[in-house]
């Protein structure tokens, strides 16, 4: 899993989220903190190297398709960075009725399941799901446009 993290990352930027959930159900319910760690910080291998590649040639250190569909761009410090992360999640998270129902069915088979890898698969979906639509731009043009 070391060894693919760094590619699904460098494939899609987005997979971010997904690497980042997994190290943190593996390090919440696992307790395998450093396994967790070397996970997330190998999946930075070939985004930190195509980001030097980028700014040497005078571009910026994330692709601007990224900048453009985040809010990332938009923040200039932290604080403003945070409080839009809490905004998207509180005021404009309307991510459509099938992904409304896809976090319904696993919210009830997280409640209800008994096979730990069931309960592994659908807590990470909700999660990824979750800090995804946080850090993206939500609206008719954005969340379905490249997931």
């Amino acid at each position: 899993m070391v060894i693919l993290a760094p590619f699904v990352a460098f494939v899609r930027y987005e997979n971010f989220a997904l690497i980042f959930m997994i190290s943190f159900v593996i390090a919440l319910f696992k307790k395998d903190y450093i396994f967790s760690i070397i996970l997330f910080i190998s999946s930075f291998f070939f985004v930190f190297l195509f980001g030097l590649w980028s700014l040497h040639f005078g571009l910026g250190f994330f692709p601007s398709s990224i900048m453009a569909k985040s809010i990332v761009g938009d923040q200039l410090n932290l604080i403003s960075l945070i409080s839009k992360v809490f905004y998207n999640l509180t005021e404009k998270l309307k991510l459509g009725i099938y992904i409304d129902v896809l976090i319904i069915i696993n919210l009830l088979i997280l409640l209800k399941s008994k096979n730990n890898r069931l309960f592994y698969l659908s807590l990470i979906f909700i999660l990824t799901t979750l800090i995804h639509a946080s850090f993206s731009r939500m609206g008719v043009h954005y969340f379905y446009r490249y997931d």
